[in-house]
C-alpha cells in the first residue's frame, strides 16, 4: 500500500516541478522576443542614418561641389595650358 502513494506523491512533485520549469522557460522565451524587437528597431535605426550619411558623404564629395567650393574660397582655373614636346633637331652635324 506504501508503493503507490509513494508512487502518486513522486508524479505530483514532479508535475509541479515540470509546471514551474515550463513557467520559466515561456518566460525567457517571452523576454528574448521583447530584446528581438528592440534590436530589430535599432538596426532599422541605424541603416537609415547610414544611408542619410552616404548621400551626404557622396554630395560633398562630389566634384561640382569641390569645384564650387574651390570658386568660393577664390581659386581659379589654369587659363593658360603648356605642354611639352620633343623639340625636332635644326642643325646638322658635320
Amino acid at each position: 500500500m506504501k508503493r503507490p502513494v509513494h508512487l502518486l506523491l513522486f508524479l505530483f512533485i514532479l508535475i509541479i516541478v515540470l509546471a514551474v520549469l515550463k513557467i520559466a522557460i515561456t518566460n525567457t522565451i517571452a523576454t528574448t522576443g521583447i530584446t528581438l524587437g528592440q534590436m530589430q528597431k535599432q538596426i532599422s535605426v541605424l541603416n537609415t542614418q547610414n544611408y542619410i550619411i552616404a548621400q551626404k558623404y557622396l554630395a560633398a564629395a562630389s566634384l561640382v561641389t569641390i569645384s564650387q567650393k574651390a570658386q568660393k574660397l577664390g581659386f581659379q582655373s589654369n587659363t593658360n595650358d603648356y605642354f611639352v614636346t620633343q623639340v625636332e633637331q635644326t642643325a646638322t652635324t658635320q
